[in-house]
């Protein structure tokens, strides 16, 4: 009786990493088939090679996979898991599909153009899912260039082949000599492969504290890389335009480019913006930045793909280097904050001259770092610390607004500053401004500490409406008010009944 749904001799289910692609040519090695289209036919997928040179089947959700998992004896879900959906149904935009459970561009994964590490080979022979990925072109669990031509026959490797382990041609790719890779794009495959969930991951270096990707989920840390390299390359775009023309090495080198960019953060990032600007481009742009840096500009601030707040660190980085150009007068309109600002920023920033902010700088309430790289060294004024200060002279008040607190006249607080009663912030002796300035708090507690000598069931004790009234309590008006303020504050002089021979003694 003949098999309705006709099966493989043997079958076995896929790997916990396995692609698609990978498991097909497996079977088909168990099998001994000749050839894989074989499988493919006897599925229904077609005699010709054109849904496997281009494997919609990997991809398009519209080709049925139903025979083919009942000739490979698995359940069609288990089949559809190894299998790169469409992003659209989950929200995304066109031209995404899903890897590792994360939208990222149809360029970026490439099952067309396979490749394979010699060394993973000699310990399973199957084909691993993260080779699938275009931007991976490193090992990550040994550290190899990945390989997607045959060393014997010079020719790119294809899916038309015996075993996962062999070419074509019948070499053994296992025995394909091993190029170990240990610089920049190496470590970005190692956080790219970690992202993903990899387990082999080797950790230390990998994720470093400076470099900006080490935050991004899988999503954002493909739009970030290609948003470097996709200027790098002819036809390059977000999306991984000009990606799927290079070879594993021609794109191991644009990751070591890019890659190098993101660890040197952000000195590298301002040489990638100097490279930016002097490109050729029309000047007739409405707009300075515009024509400067072109689209770069305004995909930077306008392109939904970089709208998340996660890719603040290039706005932030792009705002640095103008600051640093001495074009911080953009960054306004940008509306960006900044870790690091220049000398000059922090001057009109504050609003001082070069001694005062020189004052500031001298009594540390500005912190001052130098940053090396970029153009040799540039001191520059840690950010937080001038918003700190400006916020410390916005509070301070003048000598008409510290008497209005104190309820005397204006020239009542330059006799307290005289007497030592009242300490000045800021003045001509200070720090040259012109007139003086004075602490909130230290206003407030010249008040306290003549309140607090009255006797707590006195009235003015928990509120008194100006200075004189309690004064008044201590006797000896004659003396005058700073006197007596003085002689308060030096504890010769108590409130009225406190004691008969601290009232019949007059302070000098």
């Amino acid at each position: 009786m003949t098999d309705v749904h006709p099966r493989l001799l043997v079958t076995t289910p896929p790997k916990p990493d396995e692609s698609l692609t990978g498991y097909l040519v497996r079977l088909s090695a168990l099998n001994h088939y000749e050839k894989l289209v074989w499988i493919l036919s006897m599925a229904g997928l077609g005699k010709g090679s054109s849904n496997w040179r281009w494997p919609a089947l990997a991809f398009c959700p519209t080709v049925e996979l139903k025979r083919l998992s009942e000739l490979l004896a698995l359940d069609l879900p288990a089949l559809d898991a190894l299998r790169y959906p469409p992003a659209e149904t989950t929200g995304h935009g066109m031209g995404t599909h899903l890897f590792f459970g994360a939208p990222v561009p149809r360029n970026v994964i490439q099952p067309q153009t396979p490749k394979a590490c010699p060394e993973c080979l000699k310990e399973s022979q199957h084909c691993r899912r993260i080779w699938d990925f275009k931007l991976v072109t490193c090992c990550p669990t040994h550290g190899c260039l990945l390989v997607d031509r045959c060393t014997d026959c010079g020719k790119q490797l294809k899916w038309y082949r015996p075993a996962a382990s062999m070419c074509a041609c019948g070499f053994d790719l296992r025995r394909a000599p091993r190029t170990s890779m240990n610089d920049a794009a190496s470590r970005l495959c190692d956080m790219l492969c970690g992202v993903c969930g990899f387990p082999a991951v080797p950790e230390g270096e990998v994720a470093r504290g400076d470099n900006p990707l080490a935050t991004l989920n899988l999503e954002q840390f493909v739009t970030a890389v290609l948003f470097i390299s996709g200027r790098m390359i002819v036809h390059g775009t977000m999306m991984g335009g000009g990606l799927p023309s290079l070879s594993n090495r021609e794109t191991h080198d644009l990751m070591l480019r890019t890659a190098s960019i993101f660890e040197g953060w952000p000195d590298r990032f301002y040489d990638f913006l100097e490279y930016e600007r002097s490109r050729p481009r029309c000047r007739t742009r409405a707009g300075i930045m515009d024509s400067q840096f072109g689209n770069f500009y305004g995909s930077l601030f306008a392109h939904a793909r970089l709208s998340h707040a996660s890719f603040d660190f290039f706005r932030l980085g792009f705002a640095g280097y103008l600051e640093l150009c001495g074009e911080g007068h953009h960054v306004k309109r940008m509306k960006l904050s900044l870790k690091y600002i220049t000398r000059y920023a922090a001057l009109r920033r504050l609003g001082l001259d070069q001694k005062r902010l020189g004052r500031f700088i001298s009594q540390g309430r500005l912190k001052m770092v130098t940053l090396k790289g970029w153009r040799g060294e540039r001191v520059l004024v840690e950010a937080e610390s001038v918003e700190k200060l400006r916020e410390e002279l916005r509070r301070l008040l003048g000598s008409s607004e510290a008497a209005k607190c104190l309820g005397v006249h204006r020239g009542v607080i330059l006799k307290l500053v005289a007497a030592g009663c009242l300490k000045a912030v800021r003045g001509p002796s200070i720090d040259g401004s012109k007139g003086l300035k004075f602490d909130p708090r230290d206003v407030e507690n010249l008040m306290r500490s003549i309140t607090n000598r009255l006797p707590e069931c006195d009235p003015l004790f928990k509120h008194c409406p100006d200075l004189r009234t309690a004064v008044n309590r201590f006797g000896h008006p004659k003396l005058g008010l700073v006197r007596n303020i003085k002689a308060i504050v030096a504890g010769k002089l108590l409130p009225i009944g406190s004691s008969p021979e601290a009232q019949s003694h007059s302070p000098s």
